[in-house]
């Protein structure tokens, strides 16, 4: 087998694995897409479970607030039933004084109700509306991701279908030659790479941008010779396009 019939077969196995990279990045990004929208389904959800832990607090608060309200009510109906027993003026005043006190911390308990029912209303009818949003939200979502899973599946069958074609293909490729194809590709993904050529016929390897000096881009262009990348490794390839070299 010829370096340009070696080099050709390489070329056809190469533009499969052109498309197998392509469909990977695109099953790649649509998997990270579908990650984000998780994380963003996730943060929405934990920001709403947030301002229900408020609700809940002010539940708990308020129940808080109303044992201690009956407790000071308990504690004033044990003083008035003390009333009667008193036998002097000092001792009456001393004892209004603490029912006094104990109304006092009362009507506080009482305000402070007030204005955690205040809060808790805002909350709720805030709370109420997104709930709405993130049910809506997250079937959004929901219907992305699916969408998205339906393009991997169909992006992954393809990827496969390449796969048993590019099976077939290496089996009448030299096996020196296959072997170094596919230690150049376990590393960079892509053994080959084209030849940029300027119309003054200079080059550039189109895998790392490295300059190609005007001999070899002739070598390469006859195929007389495979030729690869001092700097990637890569072997080279002039792009033909209708059977016409792309310079």
């Amino acid at each position: 087998m010829t370096d340009k019939e070696i080099l050709e077969r390489l070329i056809d196995l190469h533009k499969i694995d052109e498309q197998i990279v392509k469909y990977e990045d695109e099953v790649s990004n649509m998997k990270e897409r579908i990650k984000n929208i998780e994380e963003k389904i996730k943060e929405e959800r934990r920001i709403f479970e947030e301002k229900k832990k408020k609700l809940d607090f002010f539940k708990k608060k308020k129940l808080e607030l109303e044992l201690e309200i009956k407790q000071r009510e308990s504690e004033i109906k044990q003083k008035d039933s003390q009333i009667s027993m008193i036998k002097t003026n000092e001792a009456y005043k001393a004892l209004q004084l603490e029912i006094k006190t104990i109304r006092s911390e009362i009507e506080k308990f009482e305000d402070e109700i007030l204005l955690i029912m205040e809060e808790e209303y805002r909350e709720m009818k805030h709370f109420a509306e997104q709930e709405n949003l993130l049910k809506d939200e997250e079937k959004k979502f929901k219907n992305e991701i699916e969408e998205f899973n339906k393009k991997i599946a169909e992006k992954e069958n393809e990827i496969n279908i390449k796969i048993e074609k590019r099976k077939e293909m290496m089996k009448g490729i030299d096996r020196g030659w296959l072997e170094r194809y596919e230690r150049i590709r376990s590393g960079k993904r892509l053994a080959m790479a084209s030849i940029e050529v300027n119309a003054d016929g200079d080059g550039v390897c189109s895998g790392c941008r490295f300059a190609i000096r005007p001999q070899a881009v002739i070598e390469v262009k006859k195929k007389t010779k495979i030729l690869t990348c001092d700097n990637c490794a890569r072997i080279w390839y002039i792009e033909e396009v209708n059977n016409i070299m792309k310079v």
